[in-house]
């Protein structure tokens, strides 16, 4: 249990993989020394086996049926663990963060400096424009209408001449004669006309009159004896 917890902390298996190697060689190298001890006490004479004056006897703990010697136990800095135990081949792969990308430090506005003694312009505000307010279009006044007004003079006792006077008329332009006689009614500019008639009788004359605006219009009549001597 212990092998497996530890397999995939590299912080711990390291050092005790360092342990376990020194341990090796300690036990190596007793081994070697007790190989070598046993092989110089054959060969050298008894004589030589006694320790001179001044050396220290080194014991070593050989079984008299031959078995091989038993070494004292070496002390380690920790448990050791089983190289062969809970160990994957494979390395546990390191985590890693991704970072953010930076955020872009804005550069910062550099402002000319000004000369000494020069006094900083100030910044011109824009002025406003006026709106302008519409155009109010006066409401027309309507015109005065028209109104027909004359009257005709006979030329004289059995006299078929005849003229008339529009000049009392109001808000006319134009002034137009009907004569009654059948002929063609005769349109002036101005208030007066006259006219001749070919027979005597009663004649209704009427006058039109046209208002400022050239369109409306009014009507007056009246009845005269042209080449007579009483009246219609």
């Amino acid at each position: 249990m212990s092998g497996s917890r530890f397999a995939h902390r590299p912080e711990i298996v390291a050092p005790r993989r360092r342990i376990l190697s020194d341990a090796l060689l300690l036990l190596g190298a007793a081994l070697l020394a007790v190989a070598l001890t046993q092989l110089l006490g054959s060969q050298l004479p008894a004589s030589a086996s006694s320790p001179t004056p001044g050396e220290s006897e080194i014991t070593v703990g050989v079984d008299e049926s031959g078995a091989p010697p038993t070494l004292p136990f070496i002390p380690t800095l920790g448990a050791v663990v089983n190289p062969s135990a809970g160990l994957d081949s494979s390395p546990t792969p390191v985590p890693f963060a991704t970072l953010p990308p930076p955020t872009p430090t804005p550069s910062p506005t550099i402002e000319p400096s000004l000369a000494p003694g020069q006094t900083p312009k100030p910044t011109p505000k824009p002025t406003p424009k006026p709106t302008p307010k519409p155009t109010l279009k006066p409401t027309p006044t309507p015109l005065p209408p028209p109104l027909a007004v004359f009257g005709c003079t006979v030329g004289g006792t059995l006299s078929l001449d005849v003229s008339c006077d529009g000049g009392g008329s109001q808000n006319a332009t134009k002034w137009t004669w009907d004569w009654g006689d059948g002929s063609s009614p005769e349109t002036f500019t101005a208030s007066t006309a006259g006219h001749t008639y070919a027979l005597d009788g009663c004649y209704t004359i009427t006058l039109t009159v046209t208002g400022l605006n050239g369109v409306s219009t009014n009507t007056d009549s009246h009845s005269y004896p042209v080449g007579l001597t009483g009246a219609c």
